[in-house]
């Protein structure tokens, strides 16, 4: 089971919006879509979902073009609310699940009931939804996408609104979901959440993709890392080393960057020959230094 895309291309008049994108969701994936506002990630999640048709290429879920799929399959939470003000909680989550016709209301009710409870909104399941504060309103969005039990779930800045507590609550969920067997798909900025949720990403640049692989494979695209190290000692043999250099120095803690193929135990073996070292370590880029570092150039 997997969602395929080959030679994805969709132009709005004179923009392209998405350019020839190819890529694969495997089954079970927690796949996570990185880009700035106006990448394209939006389109391609429409496309994905038939909301809109590319103009070349092909989508498939499962060997299947997606226009051919059952709707029922997928789950969406668009980044925009869709929800109905003046219905209560329940009542709406009931209605929008059996639009997808495969849910009798006992076990459609008893199903939502679950997911009220895991999200903590039970006490609000007679609540109109212009009546609940925006974070609720968001997880009783979430609901909608999932409570059909969707084999694909999309879901388009899931984090929008979310207080801390909340966020970490819809992690809980989508982990959980994750471990039910649902394929996931998420957009979203906050890049941090991409690399704690996913297992395989990719980052969108300009209506392409700039980077695609397993969040460590993409942590590597760069070829660089960073060391941090406290001496009170300079450090000027950093200046004579090829493919290193002083990124910052605040007191005694210094943070450089080394390139692929310099070994962080000579920077730390040359420090040493300087006199005392305190502190020694070797990072990877987190996720926002690889965005920062492909958008950048």
């Amino acid at each position: 089971m997997k969602l395929e895309l080959t030679s994805i291309t969709k132009r709005f008049g004179r923009v392209t919006a998405v350019d020839d994108i190819s890529l694969q969701v495997h089954a079970g994936d927690v796949f996570g879509f990185m880009g700035s506002n106006g990448a394209g990630k939006t389109t391609m999640i429409r496309m994905i979902l038939n909301i809109l048709q590319p103009d070349s290429g092909v989508i498939c879920w499962k060997g299947q073009n997606v226009h051919l799929v059952d709707r029922s399959c997928f789950g969406y939470l668009p980044e925009e609310r869709g929800l109905y003000p003046k219905m209560p909680v329940m009542d709406q989550l009931l209605y929008l699940t059996q639009l997808h016709g495969n849910h009798r209301p006992k076990d459609a009710k008893k199903h939502i009931e679950q997911w009220l409870q895991r999200l903590d909104l039970v006490a609000h399941k007679r609540t109109p939804v212009e009546k609940l504060s925006k974070g609720n309103q968001q997880k009783v969005q979430f609901i909608a996408a999932v409570a059909h039990r969707p084999e694909l779930v999309i879901l388009d800045e899931p984090f929008s609104g979310l207080d801390p507590v909340n966020v970490q609550v819809l992690q809980q969920s989508l982990s959980y979901l994750s471990e039910q067997g649902t394929t996931l798909i998420f957009s979203s900025h906050r890049l941090e959440q991409v690399e704690h949720l996913c297992n395989r990403v990719a980052l969108i640049h300009r209506a392409r993709i700039a980077l695609q692989g397993s969040i460590q494979e993409a942590k590597q695209w760069a070829g660089v890392k960073t060391v941090r190290l406290a001496t009170p000692n300079p450090l000027d043999f950093v200046e004579s080393l090829p493919g290193a250099s002083i990124q910052d120095r605040v007191g005694e803690m210094t943070e450089l960057q080394i390139q692929k193929g310099l070994n962080p135990q000579d920077i730390l073996r040359m420090a040493l020959q300087q006199g005392q070292v305190m502190h020694f370590e070797v990072c990877e880029l987190s996720l926002e230094d690889v965005y920062l570092k492909v958008v950048g150039e």
